[in-house]
């Protein structure tokens, strides 16, 4: 879903909340300090994520808040949301001569 809203330049708040077990494992493993897909991407944390313990209704409200309330912050996550998509471009003309390729023999 953050993909999808990063393409349409949606400003939002990451939220995971696993069980304690899965939370702990995720933890253990992770190679990133960021976990949306979005934030990885562009390699720097721009998009609050509240994960765990500190996904709660009372931060949940106060991040949110802070993108409606705050219009610099949110055109600031809007660009970087654009930075995103801009990374994410691919030549459409490649991927369709790659899907008819792999499709057409499956396709009469």
């Amino acid at each position: 879903v953050t993909l999808d809203l990063a393409y349409a330049k949606t400003p939002m708040v990451i939220i995971y909340k696993l069980n304690t077990l899965s939370g702990w494992m995720a933890k253990f493993l992770m190679q990133t300090k960021v976990v949306g897909l979005p934030n990885i991407i562009l390699g720097k944390k721009f998009i609050p994520e509240l994960l765990q313990s500190d996904c709660k209704v009372s931060n949940i409200v106060e991040e949110s808040l802070k993108l409606l309330q705050d219009a610099k912050l949110s055109q600031q996550q809007c660009e970087n949301l654009e930075r995103v998509k801009e990374r994410l471009k691919i030549d459409t003309h490649i991927l369709e001569k790659s899907l008819r390729k792999a499709f057409d023999p499956y396709m009469y």
